[in-house]
């Protein structure tokens, strides 16, 4: 008789995968899926042949173990890095500040999402699947899904945004008050295709402004379109604004 666990993992980002590869060879993980692609906020917009890296905008490698899981990512190329000189200004000052080197800064190739379809590869992955509710008891947890029920697995690892994850949790969740304690702030994103080179020899800008928080040069990270085209995130809603 097989003593392997059975666990089902919510959400198919960054988190959801990595835990998935850490277990995959001792554990039978099915991860499920809401949206049709993996990777989350590693995300990328397309425009025929251009394309905008419009989530995250790029991650460091601090943890060994987690460095060690991207090692064949970085020698089969899916990842390289983000070697352009990062400033930070104010948008009331025309002087743009180098910021000093810190931990390298990696990106998919040729996208963001290169990264969470490599990790995804050889994990069973159910796509474009919501979860409604998550039903039973320790160890006989079944996922609720429209009129179907998957399931039974002995745990549940919901690796989703946390209000998302508050919503499909059973009534007897002990983790409620800390979950609800989560904030998260939400930003708008502005992707163009201009005529000409906007930062000069800058890959990105962070800004000290009310509404502009980030300025990035797409072309600046590798095997990217060589039209000029740059990502404007706004600052984070949640944080308080004059108006």
């Amino acid at each position: 008789m097989s003593d392997r666990k059975k666990i089902a993992v919510i959400g198919a980002g960054i988190a959801g995968l990595t835990f998935a590869r850490s277990l995959h060879g001792i554990a039978d993980i099915t991860i499920f899926e809401k949206s049709h692609g993996v990777g989350g906020r590693m995300a990328t917009r397309r425009a025929g042949e251009i394309t905008f890296d419009h989530g995250a905008q790029y991650f460091t490698v601090r943890d060994p173990l987690f460095h060690a899981m991207l090692e064949p990512a970085l020698e089969l190329g899916f990842v390289e890095t983000w070697s352009g000189t990062i400033g930070s200004s104010s948008m009331g000052s025309a002087s743009i500040i180098d910021e000093s080197d810190r931990a390298p800064r990696f990106v998919g190739v040729p996208s963001m999402t290169a990264l969470p379809k490599w990790m995804a590869h050889g994990l069973d992955i159910r796509l474009g699947v919501t979860i409604d509710a998550i039903e039973g008891s320790p160890c006989n947890w079944r996922l609720a899904t429209g009129y179907e029920r998957a399931g039974p697995f002995d745990w549940v690892v919901a690796a989703c945004p946390a209000p998302q994850a508050m919503a499909l949790m059973p009534a007897n969740y002990s983790g409620f008050r800390a979950a609800a304690s989560t904030k998260m702030n939400a930003c708008f994103t502005l992707m163009l295709i201009l005529q000409s080179r906007a930062l000069g020899r800058h890959c990105a800008v962070r800004y000290d402004d009310e509404v502009i928080a980030w300025v990035a040069d797409c072309t600046s990270r590798p095997q990217r379109s060589p039209l000029p085209t740059i990502v404007v995130h706004s600052k984070p809603m949640g944080r308080s604004t004059r108006r």
